[in-house]
């Protein structure tokens, strides 16, 4: 019986005694196009706002990414409640958009992120999003996400949204790698006296 459907998916609950419906927006693996279909996705702000090459709004976007990734077999999932969902186009800019975060966001960004992600996800499945919470924790994401800019290019085939390569991206994270010291440096540090368990009397 289905329980949900608008733009972003359909979910349906499988009872028992009833057969499993046919998916409605994704096509069953053996029915996508042997030939892999490839991607170029940009993001602006960690939006999508152009699929290859074609400027979009974000209606247009989820559209035409539903359009792609289903006629892929992309987003087509059973859940512990019993339920078949239909996300297209959702999984595959998720998926996208991923990639994106792991070259903008350092370990910091990442944690705070998903702590105010969980705290929207968890008001919107109570139907608290206008609390003040809410509205504060979506103005943090928006903030966070200000410079995740990039274009991600995938390959989508047979279920599958494969990693290509990240391009454009505005502001990536530096990685502040620890210098490694070399054995003369070593020497020259655990020198007696300069305070190290050398000096140490025991």
């Amino acid at each position: 019986m289905e329980t949900h459907s608008s733009i972003c998916g359909i979910t349906c609950g499988l009872g028992g005694e009833v057969a499993t419906p046919t998916p409605r927006m994704v096509l069953p693996a053996s029915k996508c196009p042997a030939t892999p279909e490839f991607c170029s996705i940009a993001f602006r702000a960690a939006r999508c706002v152009r699929i290859n090459d074609v400027d979009v709004t974000p209606v247009q976007a989820l559209q035409l990414a539903n359009e792609i990734a289903g006629r892929n077999g992309v987003g087509l999932e059973h859940t512990q409640n019993n339920e078949m969902c239909e996300a297209p186009g959702m999984t595959l800019l998720s998926k996208a958009l991923h990639f994106i975060y792991d070259v903008c966001f350092d370990r910091g960004n990442t944690d705070a992120f998903r702590m105010y992600s969980r705290h929207v996800s968890s008001m919107l499945s109570s139907r608290g999003f206008v609390e003040r919470q809410t509205l504060s924790s979506l103005e943090a994401i928006r903030h966070l996400t200000a410079d995740v800019d990039g274009v991600v290019d995938v390959e989508v085939n047979r279920g599958e949204v494969i990693f290509l390569k990240v391009s454009h991206v505005s502001r990536p994270v530096k990685l502040r790698l620890t210098k490694i010291m070399t054995d003369e440096e070593l020497e020259e540090v655990f020198q007696p006296g300069d305070g190290t368990f050398g000096d140490v009397q025991w």
